[in-house]
């Protein structure tokens, strides 16, 4: 028995203290990305805004809300986590409006690559501690297996001290790697928005010719309309956002004007404005024109689907002057 315990405890030794080395290796190297700001503002914060961008990375990186407010004389603030679906923006719009005053308007990001509602969250274990608000467990835990189960949880819970399920730290011993996703910036955060403010570096995310076809499950439909509904619950007008993409997206998306197309009509369908930028990339008018030409340097784009401040900048400003427009021929909405 005890020659036992001794093995036991030397291979633990053998394996803890390798372990634990890799992670503070790699803790070392890692900055913060602070990912779960918008949650713990939605949990513990109390402003009010006019206007709530709900969103994953297309949003916190594309609508910035100094150029909103400028625009708009409206108070906006940009509510999103990186690589989030319906089932997490579901879950963030309503921990936001437990705890906030009602803002006039909430736009909703209906991206094409949402829709899902089965499979692991990005980054799935930094939702963990905060399974014990009963809101953001009730909405999270019926879509994910890994909430609800607690041998599942023990073992990701495990498996994220090792650094694996989270990407940024699986990159953080590749310093350049780590530089193209994660450069450090010169612009600030401002009011939820994440600039990126380099050029083009990752146009060969995808091979050339790649095809991927999205998943978008009618549970994913469904939750986008029961988010109207909850909206007009607290009388707020619900709008839906898709925000500019590079043309190579077009290509590779195989599946996307049919999700578009359902998303259009459950727009129509509920009475809901589209605010859809899916084509400003190539609007001619030089005020609103995103280049995106792979050569050009002065591309609006850091990769094929996320803009960088300069275009998320003109996109800013055509979707705060339509807002404004909006608003104006609509006089319920002020």
């Amino acid at each position: 028995m005890r020659r036992l315990i001794y093995t036991f405890i030397i291979v633990l030794v053998a394996a803890g203290i390798p372990a634990t080395a890799y992670w503070l290796l790699i803790a070392s190297h890692l900055r913060s990305a602070k990912k779960m700001d918008a949650l713990d503002y939605a949990l513990h914060g109390s402003s009010h805004h006019d206007i709530v961008f709900i969103g994953a990375s297309r949003v916190i990186r594309h609508v910035n809300p100094e150029i909103i407010d400028s625009i708009t004389g409206l108070d906006s603030y940009v509510l999103g986590i990186d690589g989030m679906g319906i089932v997490e923006s579901n879950m963030l719009m309503n921990v936001y409006l437990k705890h906030h005053p009602p803002p006039r308007c909430i736009f909703i990001n209906v991206d094409n690559n949402i829709l899902f509602t089965d499979g692991p969250l990005f980054n799935i274990t930094d939702y963990f501690p905060y399974l014990k608000d009963s809101l953001v467990y009730a909405c999270l835990s019926p879509y994910k297996v890994e909430y609800r189960n607690k041998f599942l949880q023990t073992e990701l819970i495990f498996l994220r001290l090792m650094g694996t399920t989270d990407y940024e730290r699986g990159m953080a011993l590749e310093e350049k790697e780590m530089n193209r996703w994660y450069p450090q910036q010169l612009i600030k955060e401002y009011k939820g928005f994440q600039p990126v403010d380099h050029l083009w570096q990752r146009n060969m995310t995808m091979s050339l010719g790649e095809r991927v076809h999205l998943i978008a499950r009618e549970n994913g439909f469904k939750i986008l309309k029961n988010m109207v509904l909850t909206c007009r619950e607290y009388n707020v007008i619900p709008a839906f956002l898709f925000t500019t993409q590079h043309q190579r997206a077009d290509t590779i998306f195989v599946n996307q004007k049919q999700i578009m197309d359902r998303i259009t009509t459950i727009a129509d369908s509920l009475s809901v404005p589209f605010f859809n930028y899916d084509t400003l990339y190539i609007r001619k008018d030089k005020k609103y024109f995103i280049q995106y030409s792979l050569s050009n340097k002065n591309t609006g784009f850091f990769n094929y689907n996320h803009l960088n401040s300069t275009g998320a900048n003109i996109l800013s400003a055509a979707l705060a002057q339509d807002i404004k427009q909006w608003i104006e021929k609509n006089p319920q909405n002020k």
